[in-house]
């Protein structure tokens, strides 16, 4: 699946949960990442590894909600998870 610009004005409304997965993955993948796409259950809220080099990874959660995310909130709660 491509983006394109009538995905930016409808808030990539065509694709599925698993589309964005998928589409941040390939994202990162392009930018010279080493990408996970995580299984779907028992996740601890990750949905995506992306690791560069020996001390770069990012941990990607993708969110299909409609309206506006608190994600400050969001962050501390999967940092706070990570450090268990």
């Amino acid at each position: 699946n491509e983006i394109d610009e009538t995905d930016l004005r409808t808030k990539f409304s065509r694709f599925s949960w698993g589309d964005m997965e998928n589409i941040s993955g390939s994202l990162f993948r392009k930018k010279g990442y080493k990408v996970e796409v995580t299984r779907k259950t028992k996740d601890q809220g990750i949905d995506v590894k992306a690791k560069r080099g020996a001390d770069e990874l990012i941990f990607i959660q993708v969110k299909f909600w409609k309206g506006t995310v608190g994600m400050f909130r969001q962050l501390l709660e999967l940092l706070e998870m990570q450090l268990r």
